[in-house]
């Protein structure tokens, strides 16, 4: 009896030593919500586009889930006494420290189909699933691509449909066999802890960076906002592609001086919007990353020879050379059309996503850090500030397109 009694201790002691390095793993890569506001706060005076947040009152909004249940990021909301912002900090260290913020505007308006007793489980940029556990939002994921209209197939409803061509048809279809595909996935962690998080001399984080003499740190194009859902728009839940064009034809119309044919010439917005979902060959599907280079390449066509303008796609986002060609389009002035793969907007529309990128920002919490800023189309009528996320945390799920 006493060597039964000896041999359980034993093994009992045993099991405690090796469970309690890995509890004590899992423990440290947890950031609190203690670091999460020192985290908001730092940057805020880090930055002087973020100072008019300075002294806010901040608070919790939300926790924000992975597909394991656990908490990968807070959701904070700030109100200072000239304006507003938001802040989605990482709760865990092995993901960036800011994955999304912004100023002049909240993501309150994507939390409106949220109910009491869920949760939100965070996929990628404003793309969240509501509900009581994981195996209920992948349900609910799975559900959603339902809601997905197929595009147009046959070549007569194609000739029947504005102008789109049967390319554009092609990729649309294309690109909905990928998303009828996509599986349930959170945000996704690193096998290491961000050097974000890291703190100390030569850690390459834990502060702002540090760049050589001459590197351009950050800008940002006065690109104006145009909403997805004005009146006298067609196709609103699928308009993202077209406004976000919108936007670029009036950037450069107005503030580029660019011969193009900006609302002036079609009269409103909406039939700015309405002619470039022609150029663009969007359906009810919404608007493939070809289509929206073709369209907008072919919008400024209309004032401008062959040889003035050319589109530019990248298809994957992944790398420094991704990295490097949209840092390269905002230095000449060329704001992008950013398109994420996929998007659950206020956790109920199942759907590809355009903004418009309007900048960028290399001085971050560590080396390499790298923020884009973007207007995005749809969200309420007053979504008019600036949105801001990081670059690596999402480059998986996104492509983009730009003029030159």
């Amino acid at each position: 009896m006493k060597l039964h009694s000896k041999l359980f201790v034993f093994m009992l002691g045993l099991l405690v030593f090796l469970l309690t390095p890995l509890v004590t793993k899992a423990e440290s890569y947890i950031v609190t919500e203690e670091e999460a506001i020192n985290k908001i706060n730092q940057t805020i005076k880090a930055k002087p586009s973020l100072n008019g947040l300075n002294g806010g009152q901040i608070n919790l909004v939300h926790n924000l889930y992975d597909k394991n249940d656990n908490v990968i990021a807070y959701y904070y909301e700030i109100q200072s006494g000239s304006t507003n912002g938001y802040f989605i900090v990482a709760a865990d260290k092995r993901l960036d420290p800011l994955p999304q913020y912004g100023v002049d505007c909240t993501l309150e308006y994507e939390f409106t189909n949220m109910l009491e007793g869920e949760k939100a489980y965070y996929l990628a940029v404003n793309s969240f699933v509501f509900a009581e556990n994981a195996t209920v939002a992948e349900q609910k994921f799975e559900e959603s691509k339902e809601s997905l209209v197929p595009p147009l197939e046959t070549e007569s409803k194609v000739s029947s449909y504005s102008k789109t061509s049967k390319a554009d048809i092609a990729e649309a279809k294309k690109e909905y066999t990928e998303a009828m595909n996509k599986e349930f996935k959170t945000v996704e962690l690193s096998s290491e802890v961000s050097p974000g998080w890291i703190t100390g001399e030569n850690s390459g984080g834990g502060g702002f960076s540090t760049m050589a003499a001459g590197d351009t740190r950050y800008k940002v194009l006065k690109v104006d906002r145009i909403w997805q859902r004005r009146n006298g728009m067609t196709g609103k839940d699928s308009n993202c592609g077209p406004a976000t064009g919108a936007m670029i034809i009036d950037y450069y119309h107005d503030h580029s001086g660019y011969n193009v044919r900006d609302n002036a010439y079609y009269g409103s917005w909406a039939k700015l919007s309405n002619h470039l979902r022609s150029d663009m060959g969007t359906t009810a599907f919404g608007t493939s990353l070809w289509g929206f280079a073709s369209g907008m390449h072919k919008h400024v066509l209309h004032t401008s020879s062959a040889s003035a303008w050319r589109n530019n796609v990248v298809n994957d986002a992944v790398g420094t050379n991704a990295q490097s060609k949209y840092i390269g389009a905002i230095n000449s002035g060329d704001p992008a059309g950013i398109r994420f793969d996929l998007f659950r907007a206020s956790g109920v529309e199942f759907k590809h996503h355009f903004v418009a990128g309007i900048g960028y920002d290399r001085d971050g919490s560590f080396d390499g850090d790298l923020h884009v800023a973007y207007k995005n189309p749809d969200g309420t009528e007053n979504n008019n500030g600036t949105h801001w996320f990081d670059w690596t945390v999402n480059d998986q799920d996104m492509g983009f397109a730009y003029l030159s």
